[in-house]
């Protein structure tokens, strides 16, 4: 049976090139001319206002596609070009005097601004990037809360090049929403005009930290979990709570390029946390690939944006009370925000019977291993490890939608993932999913059955759990079987 990672999304196959002192310099020039033109918003149109944006974003667009400097040509097409980003813009935030006056004073002039330093930085910025990791081990990147608004910015202002993607990075590139998707253009200005009312060394002084963690690629599952002795962790069934409710390790069920569809349209849960947490997106710059033995824990991203809605009926709520915000997450010791996002890949089905394999199963234990393990970013130079080392999980159905996972195999996975590494508990959202309704009755009998992680191991590995077909029968369906005397 064949087992591959996660599902690629379209991306450049060649390494692109770092952007030139020339591209560099032209950048900066058209930022400074768009800044210049609209601190005399009032003598602006609304309609000219957002044009002068849209004409920013196209010139460095051109600029980092093209080794050439910009003409004529170059400057009318831009003019002309109508994007929905000024829809966006026109509607959702200039609707009163009291929002165009603070968008056009504040919210633009600091995006320009983070978008000026981007185009000074970004060649360091790339060169920081968390790169694949062939073996055990960590790699963290910190940022400061103006270093991701900085990021941002100059993705939002195409200051990247769409071919800094080179098939192991995911493509950061705004275009597609600004033309096709209001939506998130939304959520990312919703962020912008936050953080522009925010003191900026604050915003200096706090840190995200993104880490790329990893087990070794060849860990030995059958001595790692079928002689374990641990015990199952406690385990929380929540029908219609949302992960991010809890005070926990929250799950991201990512694609292995992180971020997933985020800027390509998509808009399920990967994709809804990284535009309500718009800092996560300063994620994909600096991520590589996921390998399968991989997974990328994100600490400090708090939320900006509300929602409405899943898939296709998400819509923007407005923003967030910044303040209950931040006072529900309070600074740690390493000046970060006590919100901790894991993201990691599940297996993708064409197939499904492939999971249940030997194969298929030790791929996702593998992964959940990596995602539930304990931070290094957790632990300081000192030695002194940081806030709750051992939050529990906040999990769901992990690559259950067009994946085509098995829910109730993946919540046995993951608890037994979640025990070997020693968090307390796992929260199980299940999203309303009837496939899982059973799932307390049968973690009740696991452990009324004093069922360790080796045992529950053993039993899905078992010869018994193959022939029995559990695609047909259900996987809790078995267990209990196994459990329930005759």
């Amino acid at each position: 049976e064949e087992v591959t990672s996660g599902a690629a999304m379209p991306v450049p196959t060649e390494e692109g090139p770092e952007l030139s002192a020339a591209q560099i310099a032209a950048i900066k020039a058209v930022l400074t001319t768009a800044k210049e033109k609209l601190r005399k918003w009032a003598d602006l149109s609304q309609e000219q206002r957002s044009s002068e944006v849209v004409k920013a974003v196209l010139l460095c667009r051109i600029i980092t596609t093209s080794p050439n400097a910009l003409t004529d040509e170059d400057r009318k097409k831009a003019e002309t070009v109508s994007l929905l980003l000024q829809r966006v813009i026109n509607e959702r935030f200039c609707a009163s005097a009291a929002e165009t006056e603070q968008f056009w004073t504040r919210t633009i002039p600091f995006t320009l601004d983070c978008a000026l330093e981007c185009a000074d930085e970004i060649n360091q910025t790339m060169s920081d990037r968390l790169v694949q990791m062939k073996a055990e081990g960590s790699k963290v990147v910190t940022k400061s809360r103006w270093e991701c608004a900085v990021i941002l910015a100059g993705g939002f202002f195409c200051v990247f090049s769409p071919d800094d993607a080179n098939g192991q990075r995911p493509n950061y590139d705004f275009m597609c929403v600004h033309r096709l998707n209001p939506t998130p253009c939304s959520f990312v200005l919703c962020y912008f005009s936050q953080v522009a009312k925010e003191p900026v060394d604050e915003l200096k002084s706090e840190k995200i930290s993104f880490t790329r963690k990893a087990v070794a690629p060849t860990t030995d599952l059958t001595a790692q979990f079928a002689g374990s002795a641990i015990a199952l962790c406690d385990v929380k069934y929540d029908p219609t709570g949302t992960i991010e409710d809890y005070q926990c390790l929250q799950a991201d069920f990512a694609n292995q390029y992180i971020g997933g569809g985020v800027l390509l349209g998509g808009n399920v849960q990967e994709e809804i946390r990284f535009m309500i947490c718009p800092e996560l997106i300063a994620s994909m710059p600096l991520c590589d690939m996921m390998l399968p033995h991989e997974a990328i824990e994100i600490v400090g991203a708090i939320q900006y944006a509300n929602y409405l809605g899943y898939g296709g009926s998400l819509q923007y709520n407005g923003p967030t009370d910044l303040a209950a915000e931040k006072s529900k997450h309070p600074l740690d010791d390493a000046k970060r925000r006590t919100v901790r996002i894991v993201a990691f890949d599940a297996l993708p089905m064409p197939e499904r019977r492939v999971q249940y394999g030997h194969r298929g199963m030790a791929r996702e234990l593998v992964k959940a291993t990596a995602a539930f393990s304990l931070n290094p970013a957790d632990t300081l130079p000192t030695g002194a490890v940081v806030g709750e080392a051992r939050l529990g999980v906040a999990t769901g159905n992990w690559g259950c939608g067009v994946f085509g996972g098995d829910p109730q195999l993946k919540c046995l996975l993951q608890w037994m993932a979640c025990s070997v590494a020693e968090r307390p508990h796992m929260v199980y959202c299940a999203f309303n999913d009837k496939r899982v309704e059973q799932m307390p009755a049968v973690v009740k009998a696991i452990q009324d059955a004093g069922m360790t992680v080796g045992d529950l191991y053993k039993l899905l590995y078992s010869e018994a759990f193959q022939t029995v077909q559990p695609w047909r029968t259900g996987v809790f369906n078995f267990v209990m079987s196994q459990l329930t005397p005759a």
